[in-house]
């Protein structure tokens, strides 16, 4: 009977060192995987935080970018409005000076006016036959 005692207590401490081994075993695999996959998340969050920095920095590029873009368009609009301020001021002057000349056309006797119109007139004849 002791030595079936014996043999009980023995297949007994065999059967836990056999649960224990499995149980090490299984904590092994278990940190294994624990670090691999704190690896893999460290490689996730490095990836992230890389991209995250580069899509910063592009913004930034882009915001110069518009305010570049915005810049020049101011420009150019405030030399259109320089511009189109220098049209009408020419167009005032050339409308007061269309008026001064239809004023002295007014004035000027129609003999005069017929001597004009024949020296232009032969002044264009000249022309057409210097071209020819």
């Amino acid at each position: 009977m002791a030595q079936q005692l014996n043999e009980t207590k023995y297949a007994e401490i065999e059967r836990l060192a056999n649960h224990n081994e499995m149980r090490q075993m299984g904590l092994l695999c278990s940190e294994k995987m624990l670090e691999s996959d704190t690896k893999s998340f460290l490689e996730y969050f490095a990836n992230i935080k890389k991209q995250t920095n580069q899509a910063a920095q592009d913004l930034e590029e882009l915001k110069k970018k518009k305010n570049d873009a915005q810049t020049k368009f101011k420009q150019i609009t405030d030399e259109c409005g320089t511009i189109q301020s220098h049209i009408n001021k020419n167009i005032e002057a050339l409308d007061r000076q269309l008026q001064f000349k239809e004023f002295l056309d007014e004035l000027t006797p129609k003999e005069v006016k017929d001597k004009m119109k024949a020296k232009k007139e032969q002044r264009a004849a000249a022309r057409e036959l210097e071209r020819q």
